[in-house]
């Protein structure tokens, strides 16, 4: 944060919001304050060249961050695959365990 509030590009912008976030439900007002928040991680770039547009650096930054979050989500999804092969393919031994069993229960049944 700035030590001068009306001069950062990050608080200028974050205000620009008040309206809309105030509209918002609770929950999703307390995801965009933290979405927010996290402008200040980049309050360097974002002050250093407030150009064409201040909220374009915002933005930016914004977009950043989501491809982070979506970058952190990769790992886990494959790890959800992963266990999803692992699972489907103890389903189709089971299955054909069951077929051996059913198999030799009608076997048994039948006087064999």
């Amino acid at each position: 944060m700035s030590l001068f509030p009306h001069d950062d590009t990050v608080t200028q912008g974050i205000a620009a919001w008040d309206g809309y976030r105030d509209t918002l439900s609770a929950k999703r007002r307390e995801k965009f304050n933290q979405m927010m928040s996290r402008l200040y991680k980049d309050i360097e770039a974002i002050n250093s060249k407030p150009e064409p547009h201040p909220n374009d650096a915002i933005f930016m930054s914004l977009m950043i961050e989501m491809r982070e979050m979506v970058d952190g989500l990769i790992p886990e999804f494959d790890k959800v695959v992963a266990i999803n092969r692992a699972l489907q393919k103890e389903r189709d031994e089971l299955l054909k365990i069951k077929q051996i069993l059913e198999s030799r229960i009608a076997e048994l049944e039948a006087g064999g």
